[in-house]
């Protein structure tokens, strides 16, 4: 990722401006556009030492057990084969199925037993034959063991001497080895990114519609991160240069964050890409078709299955909601806030009105004894029955209603008489 320092002093300099796109776009200048020799070596140099990482981090237990959990996904069927690999091998030309690719796995993860050093590990990558991992795969696992790596340096006491082994292997890994790889990958991957800037602008400049919500320069960033997802994507071996090969991450980071950004309901991205296909084929001709019929045509057309089109036709009627902060005049002078009312608020005329019931009450019930105010509050406060208030002033439940009866006809006098104050209240009162 570029970093540009937005507090540095541009008063003294004659390329002083106050736009921030502006500004950003006269820092690309100071990187060169790369050579396809250039783009060829930084690529290489990525693969080669991201390939020593993994055969590194395959030595270990932990890459190990988490390849024969995924093994154990496929084989029980929680997980498909073709979600873990892909059906083309290194070449890119051949393809085997999915039963294929679970003798692949099988036989990849059957090797690991026999895996103590560099050497054996390339050997075990090499049983994968016609498939390979999905690029995700082996970055979770890279980055898993990265965190937990990093957590054994900073705290090495705290492992155990079988945790430690788990870790690293019967072969140790290096610590120093481990980081300068690293460092070779991020330094390469920053030269290209560096390289490649203004592709990003380009592609933000070609479909960046001015009447969204979406800024410029948030654009950009999107694009950015995509440029750093091909990054470490890119195999020369494509025979293209890396800006073809960049320019479908960086649209997909542009639209998805266009997606997050501009609606009021965040769609996931599959639905997203499901209504789209939908859409040319939503019209006049389905009319006269049943619901059923209409799903079954729509998966005929798109090719999705029957639940993602059910799901993207469910988001798509809450697709045009608006949001209650959005202006409804062209001056931006109302929201649709502003004349909704709120149900669950109450009116302010009642809350006085209550207030102003709840003090006349207590001024009216301060004048009984105390005996009927305890009576009453033990009645209709702390909702006891007669029987436990007779068994606390030791009489029957009889004599208590009598009394609580007699307090209350006193009340209502008092009300009644009070009335003439707030006629319009009384039978509230009452």
């Amino acid at each position: 990722m570029l970093n540009i320092d937005y507090t540095e002093d541009y008063s003294s300099n004659d390329h002083f401006v106050n736009d921030v796109v502006s500004r950003y776009l006269k820092d690309l200048g100071r990187f060169q556009l790369l050579t396809r020799e250039g783009e060829v070596f930084f690529a290489n140099t990525i693969n080669s030492a991201k390939r020593d990482i993994d055969n590194m981090i395959l030595c270990t237990g932990y890459a190990k057990k988490q390849f024969r959990d995924v093994k154990q996904k496929v084989f029980s069927g929680t997980q498909r084969a073709i979600h873990v690999m892909k059906s083309k091998g290194e070449d890119h030309i051949a393809k085997c199925s999915e039963e294929d690719m679970k003798n692949n796995l099988n036989y990849f993860v059957s090797g690991l037993y026999n895996v103590r050093d560099i050497e054996s590990a390339e050997k075990c990558w090499s049983r994968l034959k016609n498939s390979r991992f999905h690029d995700y795969l082996l970055e979770s696992i890279r980055s898993n063991f990265t965190y937990n790596f990093n957590k054994w340096e900073k705290n090495r006491d705290v492992f155990s001497p079988y945790k430690t082994k788990y870790l690293l292997g019967s072969d140790p890994v290096s610590p120093e080895v481990f980081h300068n790889l690293e460092d070779r990958v991020h330094d390469a991957a920053s030269e290209l990114i560096k390289g490649n800037l203004r592709l990003v602008v380009y592609e933000v400049k070609k479909h960046y519609n001015f009447s969204k919500i979406v800024q410029f320069i948030d654009l950009i960033q999107e694009g950015n991160m995509g440029l750093m997802k091909a990054s470490y994507r890119f195999n020369p071996n494509f025979k293209n240069r890396f800006s073809t090969f960049a320019s479908g991450w960086i649209r997909q980071s542009i639209n998805r964050g266009s997606q997050n950004t501009k609606n009021t309901i965040r769609l996931p991205a599959n639905i997203h890409s499901t209504i789209i296909k939908m859409q040319p084929h939503i019209g006049n001709s389905f009319d006269k078709l049943d619901y059923s019929d209409c799903v079954s045509e729509l998966v005929k057309l798109t090719g999705k299955t029957k639940s993602q089109v059910l799901n993207a036709l469910a988001a798509l009627q809450n697709y045009g909601l608006l949001s209650l902060d959005s202006h409804i005049a062209d001056d931006n002078s109302c929201t649709y806030m502003d004349i909704t009312a709120n149900e669950s608020s109450s009116n302010p005329e009642e809350e006085a009105h209550i207030l102003r019931r709840d003090k006349r009450l207590k001024e009216h019930m301060a004048v009984l004894p105390k005996k009927s105010r305890t009576m009453l509050d033990m009645r209709f406060k702390n909702d006891m029955t007669l029987q436990e208030i007779g068994n606390e002033f030791g009489v029957c439940r009889e004599r208590i209603r009598q009394l609580i009866n007699n307090d209350l006809e006193i009340l209502r006098d008092m009300i009644v008489r009070d009335a003439s104050s707030y006629s319009e209240h009384a039978n509230d009162f009452l």
